[in-house]
């Protein structure tokens, strides 16, 4: 399907001057053109290889005179999905109640805290789609089962709980254990006869395997052992160690219960910015058979039980089992025989299909491989049998996603009895990647919960939207979709010079980086756009810049990436790309980044902002291109975008970077910085910064048309909240800009702004991204109306979009004013001859709402000219020739389109002397 364009017609403007020339100067071709000099280094004005003199940015995708606007969505998931508690699954699965958490947790712990027969759940929580230190929750049992109505928010965070003796004080006490990095540490809650204490004590401990590359503590698990309950805990890697309880304490030092699993592989898929969701690990299970309590020992190829007692693994005596990938075990009376039959949740394969097995216990215990069943599940990642209240045990299997989606399922068999009940269909419960099932004890039975995590789709393949503008407006219905991957940033720009503005966008897939297939260009023309795009490989690409760096009249592509990278593509026409990497330092990760001339050497440069311990800097631009080796490092951390603009026109472009996130630990942290530019370059001392919440977007322009550039900052993040204040800083003729004279507008995680006059009123207006709004993805996003330099939620239109990580980063205007003028300047021609009269006359394409102005200065020396001043020049009219009578002469050209809507193409310049 293509999407049609709307026809505009272009004015040709070429006309004769006067009589026949005595003298004619003409720049009319892609050579005569390329003596010239750009303006801003060519940063938005180039000449194409068939020699048509044109703006680069455009903002006007289906050429009818008004501003578009593109949000790149990227995630359609929700991240912050609540547990359920069913009242009585057996009888009614659609009586439930959401469990209010602080955030997400995949990491739970079950049991009886306060010795009424009720048990508890504790909810180690984390993300919450704002913050990753929301607090932990203890949701207190009783006769009629978990629910909203008694709980405790403990000031701890994240970790895994498990609840156990630890001090033999015979009461339960809930630790919390943390092992990601070199060092781990236990959060000590002791419990007292008048209850939970709301806060705990660190215990510090070291595990050389916490070292390996991606592995940490994946589950937990209390066991008796000498002096009171001991904890077990299970690497990502398989192996087992234990911190063991020999007096009332527990150790520091853990021992080695079982070594790691030899056909171990970790999945690398996580870079610096990918929200990439691993699979569910194996679960750290302990049941008992016979009396005796066992510790499930998952492994890649096989999985056994181990007998366990007083802190040792008796692993002569194992019960092993021949299954693929098992990630969990529960054992039940299931037949009521007085035998414990055996069920595993895998991703093993029965005759071509994803299975999990049951195993029925023999007459002399043992549990024989020729008499197990296979349960056909899909992606099963735990599974428990219960008593729900029926006349038999009940089978709840966990099916945590389906890999593109976090939809899963969980399989509810409400009575089984064995073999024949797999042959019932079972009812499916929702399950929002879930991780493990929940069972506490309530009155006379055990209720289920099902602690649900995230929903929603688990890719980034989502359609970027672009809607498109009608009188000043935008509406849902007006809308062209094309399809990205996870796009974080866009570029509307004519890069196969056929007249129409295509679109290039950056992808960064973060949400399944396995299904990276590079960066896309949308081509467009007279019949729309079309259908499939072209893909240039990039690694994790995040932001564009958009040039002609290497003057052959084509425009090439600047890619960041989530790597120690740049990804330069040189365009060599027919849509033929050339790739040539560009080389960053250690840890020079980068998400935006932004181009011009900062050295007024007639090369673009490049300014780089890093994301971690690297250094931003400036890559100075030259005809050899741009190696790291030559750079201006910037004595700031953690940068993640960055623009340019002549804040206080002294005619020297001023440098933004924008900082990430605060650290809620320290002193605020995160700050806009400016290093504004002088005839010396940039100094570390010649800077200012303005406070900031992770500030991802940035928009320079005179929002109160005071004649001095204002800034405004978006918030995206304070790491508490996303619903957060953006600002406006109103710039001052004397004091600049400062933390008090700023104004306010409530965003939600806002991370990416495109400023222009949509209504063509005279003040500059606001399209910002919202990139989730209360927690939630598919939302909206905003444009905001500028009421005489004011803005006001009131005065907004919200359009639909889903996790938007940008708009398009380059300003649609002149990036050194920010107005609607980009200039060329000939080479310098030496008259031949002396004139009365003169006439300028170009041969252009002018769109409705763009202009062509030309001015001409003239000195009797090559020096003088430099000094001298322009001065207009009517188009297409004979003039006195004495205001330009030296003997050189050269002319400036404007190509005048306001907020970047489209662009004169001119093709010839003449300079007719009589």
């Amino acid at each position: 399907m293509k999407v049609k364009l709307w026809a505009v017609p272009a004015i040709a403007a070429l006309s004769v001057c006067g009589a026949i020339a005595a003298e004619t100067w003409t720049t009319g071709a892609f050579e005569d053109f390329r003596k010239g000099s750009f303006g801003n280094g060519g940063q938005n004005i180039y000449v194409s290889a068939n020699g048509t003199l044109q703006r680069i940015h455009h903002s006007d995708i289906n050429l009818d005179g008004e501003v578009d606007l593109l949000f790149c969505n990227s995630q359609a998931h929700e991240e912050y999905v609540h547990p359920v508690a069913y009242g009585d699954v057996l009888k009614d699965s659609t009586r439930t109640t959401e469990l209010r958490l602080g955030g997400v947790s995949s990491a739970i712990a079950v049991g009886d805290l306060n010795g009424d027969g009720f048990d508890e759940v504790v909810f180690a929580c984390g993300w919450n789609g704002s913050s990753w230190i929301p607090n932990n929750m203890i949701f207190y049992g009783s006769e009629a089962g978990i629910s909203n109505r008694y709980h405790h928010y403990l000031v701890v965070t994240g970790g895994r709980p498990v609840i156990g003796d630890f001090n033999g004080d015979k009461l339960p006490d809930l630790v919390f254990v943390y092992g990601n990095a070199d060092k781990g540490k236990l959060t000590f809650l002791a419990n007292t006869p008048q209850g939970m204490p709301s806060e705990g004590k660190d215990i510090e401990f070291a595990d050389p395997a916490m070292k390996m590359e991606a592995n940490y503590i994946a589950a937990v698990a209390a066991v008796p052992d000498i002096g009171g309950d001991a904890v077990v805990y299970r690497m990502n890697n398989g192996g087992l160690n234990i911190f063991r309880n020999f007096n009332g304490s527990l150790a520091r030092k853990a021992e080695v219960l079982l070594p790691p699993d030899p056909d171990y592989k970790e999945v690398k898929n996580r870079l610096a910015n990918n929200q990439f969701v691993p699979d569910p690990k194996p679960l750290l299970r302990t049941i008992k058979l016979n009396g005796k309590l066992y510790i499930f020992g998952a492994r890649t190829k096989s999985s056994a039980l181990y007998p366990y007692s007083n802190g040792q693994l008796d692993k002569d005596n194992a019960i092993t089992f021949k299954i693929n990938n098992a990630l969990s075990v529960t054992a039940g009376d299931v037949r009521q025989n007085g035998r414990m039959d055996l069920l595993f949740a895998a991703k093993d394969s029965f005759n071509g299909k994803e299975c999990s097995w049951y195993y029925p216990a023999a007459a002399d215990g043992s549990y024989p491989a020729k008499e197990r069943v296979a349960i056909f599940t899909y992606r099963a990642n735990d599974i428990a049998l219960a008593n729900l209240g029926g006349k038999a045990l009940s089978l709840i299997v966990m099916q945590s996603n389906v890999i593109t989606n976090y939809n899963g399922s969980t399989l509810l068999y409400k009575e089984f009895t064995g073999i024949g009940s797999l042959a019932q269909t079972p009812e499916k419960l929702p399950c929002g990647d879930a991780r493990m099932i929940l069972l506490p004890r309530i009155a006379g039975r055990q209720q289920l919960v099902l602690p649900h995590t995230r929903s929603g789709q688990a890719t980034s393949i989502l359609p970027v939207a672009i809607y498109t503008g009608k009188n000043g407006s935008f509406d849902p219905a007006r809308k062209i979709e094309l399809m990205a991957n996870g796009a974080m940033d866009g570029v509307f720009a004519d890069l196969d010079n056929n007249g129409y503005p295509d679109v290039v966008l950056a992808n960064e897939v973060e949400m399944a980086p396995q299904l990276d297939d590079g960066s896309y260009i949308y081509f467009n023309g007279k019949a729309g756009f079309e259908k499939t795009p072209l893909k240039l490989p990039t690694k994790f690409a995040t932001g564009i810049v958009v040039a002609d760096f290497d003057g052959n009249g084509h425009l090439d592509i600047v890619f960041t990436a989530l790597a120690d990278e740049l990804t330069m593509y040189y365009n060599d026409g027919n849509r033929k790309f050339r790739r040539c990497d560009i080389k960053l330092g250690k840890n020079c990760k980068t998400l935006w980044m932004a181009t011009a001339d900062l050295n007024k050497d007639g090369f673009l440069d490049l300014v780089v902002p890093v994301l971690d311990a690297g250094k931003s800097c400036i890559l100075w631009g030259s005809k050899a291109g741009f190696d790291y080796s030559r750079r201006q490092d910037f004595n700031i951390p953690r940068s993640q975008n960055a623009k340019v603009a002549d804040l206080n026109g002294d005619g020297y472009l001023d440098l933004l970077f924008c900082g990430m996130y605060p650290d809620v630990a320290k002193p605020h942290d995160c700050f806009v910085t400016i290093f504004h530019g002088s005839k010396d370059g940039y100094k570390d001392h010649r800077r200012s910064q303005l406070p900031a919440n992770d500030a991802n977007c940035l928009a320079v322009e005179d929002f109160n048309n005071d004649g001095l550039l204002d800034i405004f900052i978006g918030a995206y993040d304070s790491k508490r909240s996303r619903e957060l204040d953006s600002h406006i800083y109103w710039q001052h003729p004397v004091d600049g800009f400062t933390k008090d004279n700023r104004s306010y507008l409530r965003t939600e995680a806002a991370c990416g702004v495109i400023a222009a006059d949509f209504n063509r009123d005279g003040w500059q207006d606001m399209a910002i991204v919202n990139h989730k709004v209360n927690t939630k993805h598919v939302s909206y996003s905003q444009v905001w109306y500028n009421n005489k330099g004011n803005f006001s939620s009131a005065n907004t239109i919200k359009l639909p979009t889903s996790g938007p990580h940008g708009m398009i980063n380059t300003p649609l205007t002149n990036i050194m004013n920010r107005s609607s003028v980009e200039e060329y300047i000939s080479e310098t021609y030496q008259r031949k001859n002396p004139a009365e009269t003169l006439c300028a006359r170009v041969a252009a394409d002018i769109p409705q709402g763009t202009k062509v102005k030309l001015a001409l200065r003239s000195a009797d020396t090559i020096e003088a000219l430099q000094k001298a001043p322009f001065m207009d020049v009517e188009l297409n009219k004979t003039v006195p020739a004495e205001k330009w009578s030296g003997k050189y002469l050269q002319y400036s050209l404007q190509l005048i389109a306001p907020d970047g809507i489209n662009t004169p193409r001119v093709r010839q310049v003449d300079i007719v002397f009589n």
